[in-house]
């Protein structure tokens, strides 16, 4: 039985209790789409991958790293009905990390391989980006970095083109599709580069407060050019085509003063969000505003809360950790 790919970008999150009943034996959920830790349900066959809801986001592996592990260390023994692999995978999204995850999953026998070096430097980079958001401070003069932007060209411009908001499920699964023939290409000796240009870092800083920045990402890149200026805590704006904002908030790591927890939450008081199951989410490091209906807020009102929220409890915060489901 082929792998099949199921992807569900009108779920925001799946409790595990419901990705369980709603989906079929031997089925793995990626990145998100189903809430909490990774974990294996060795009754039912089912998994999630994922690093989303992590205390501590740079301790753990980007689901692409957890699943390149898996797959070295026998996952498709568990994922076999006895007679071929099964594998059901869910997501809800295209980014680089479940674009990388569908690929090794896809491609199996590659995985492990000491002839594969370069598919393994490929994984790991990309995880290291990952789990810093995008801030990862690897020169982006780097090869790699050149390599890596060539194969997700394709992501990169369905996300800035707001095409990525229609949450189209063929789109999405056509954008996976396209980054795994590149990131082929690479291994095999055949991918090309794109140089990350001054236009691509391009960004602008449209307000902020004490040790953040509210940044609009013109570039493709955006982001990184904002921590290249030396932005540690950020928060990115995009507005949608209906008219509402998409937002990520995040810092570059643990160790910058910026209670990402306490600041989601409090966006949800805000938005009067805090019993819905699609509202502002996300791990110690990043986060963002509801996957599917983004926020009625706009910029100058986001910006009021966070500095209010900073007046009153520091930028270190004082809150507790965000709930994991």
């Amino acid at each position: 039985m082929p792998i099949k790919l199921i992807v569900r970008p009108d779920v925001p999150v799946w409790t595990p209790q419901q990705f369980i009943s709603e989906t079929p034996r031997f089925s793995i959920a990626l990145d998100g789409i189903v809430a909490g830790g990774s974990w294996y349900d060795p009754g039912t066959r089912h998994a999630n991958f994922n690093h989303h809801d992590c205390f501590s986001r740079l301790a753990v592996r980007a689901t692409c790293e957890q699943v390149y592990v898996a797959i070295v260390q026998g996952f498709f023994s568990a994922f076999n009905n006895g007679r071929s692999v099964e594998l059901n995978i869910y997501a809800n999204d295209c980014d680089e990390d479940v674009c990388f995850s569908v690929y090794l999953l896809r491609n199996r026998k590659a995985v492990g391989r000491e002839s594969n070096g370069r598919l393994r430097r490929l994984v790991e980079t990309e995880g290291k980006i990952d789990a810093t958001g995008g801030t990862y401070r690897l020169t982006t003069t780097a090869t790699i970095w050149s390599e890596l932007a060539w194969i997700f060209e394709p992501y990169r411009h369905f996300r800035m083109s707001g095409e990525i908001f229609a949450k189209d499920p063929d789109a999405f699964g056509a954008i996976i599709d396209e980054v795994g023939e590149r990131i082929a290409e690479n291994v095999h000796g055949r991918g090309k580069t794109l140089d990350i240009n001054s236009g691509m870092l391009r960004y602008r800083r449209i307000g902020g407060g004490e040790g953040w920045s509210m940044i609009v990402e013109d570039g493709e890149y955006g982001r990184r050019g904002a921590i290249d200026d030396g932005i540690e805590a950020f928060v990115t704006v995009q507005q949608r085509p209906d008219g509402r904002f998409a937002y990520t908030i995040g810092r570059i790591s643990e160790w910058i003063p910026f209670d990402i927890h306490g600041l989601l939450n409090h966006l949800n008081r805000v938005e009067h969000l805090d019993n819905c199951v699609d509202r502002w989410g996300g791990s110690d490091t990043i986060g963002g505003s509801p996957r599917l209906s983004g926020s009625s807020l706009d910029p100058a009102r986001v910006e009021a809360a966070i500095n209010r929220f900073i007046r009153l409890n520091g930028r270190d915060g004082t809150s507790t950790p965000f709930p994991q489901t």
